[in-house]
């Protein structure tokens, strides 16, 4: 589906794309998509042949290793994800999953037009660095997290950090859903979700955690 005007309007206002000449390319080779929950974006070891920016919605971007999956980041509106933009440089396939979490809007530029003539714009060129440093400061936060803090810790930070995203402090999450944002086993999530709620800091019940504030 072709991009509306008021869509793309927004788009480039929101990530200062100003050169006229580099709006009429993206309305030429882009397109929009709109994506139900739990759909794909793309599967590890894809060529990635789209640029994929979020319109609406949220992407949940993750590595598997030996069963266990770690959320990596969330792509949420206006943003795209790095690798996929380090594709436009070279070809490359994803070494990431990425899967919507709700109703989606995605906008689609091929990224052989973004390797021909995009760089040639400077609030292109603004916006790659800075979506390249964003995730390079991210990568480092996260690897801070998971070097230096034990897993109460990470668990307690991430369930502070979904009532403020949420504005609730009645979150609906399954253990194992948890278990994939830290980086760790269902089972260990269980037990420490049972310490929190032995002391005061949580209540449960089924699929759902309150956070005592």
């Amino acid at each position: 589906m072709a991009p509306s005007q008021t869509v793309l309007d927004l788009f480039f206002k929101s990530l200062s794309f100003t050169e006229k000449k580099l709006q009429e390319k993206i309305i030429e080779v882009s397109s929009i998509e709109s994506l139900a929950p739990n759909e794909w974006v793309i599967k590890q070891g894809q060529y990635i042949n789209w640029l994929v920016f979020v319109l609406n919605g949220n992407v949940r971007v993750w590595q598997e290793h030996e069963l266990k999956e770690i959320s990596l980041y969330y792509v949420r509106p206006y943003q795209t994800c790095a690798l996929s933009l380090a594709a436009t440089l070279r070809d490359c396939k994803s070494s990431v999953f990425a899967k919507t979490t709700e109703p989606t809007g995605v906008l689609r530029i091929p990224v052989r037009h973004i390797a021909a003539s995009f760089f040639q714009f400077k609030s292109w060129n603004r916006f790659a660095l800075n979506t390249f440093i964003n995730s390079y400061e991210t990568l480092l936060e996260d690897y801070s997290t998971l070097a230096f803090k034990t897993i109460p810790e990470r668990l307690m930070d991430y369930l502070y950090n979904e009532v403020k995203a949420q504005n609730s402090t009645e979150l609906h999450l399954t253990h194992q859903a948890l278990a994939n944002e830290i980086g760790t086993s269902r089972e260990v999530v269980s037990r420490t979700l049972k310490q929190f709620e032995d002391t005061g800091l949580i209540e449960r019940s089924f699929k759902k955690i309150r956070v005592v504030t």
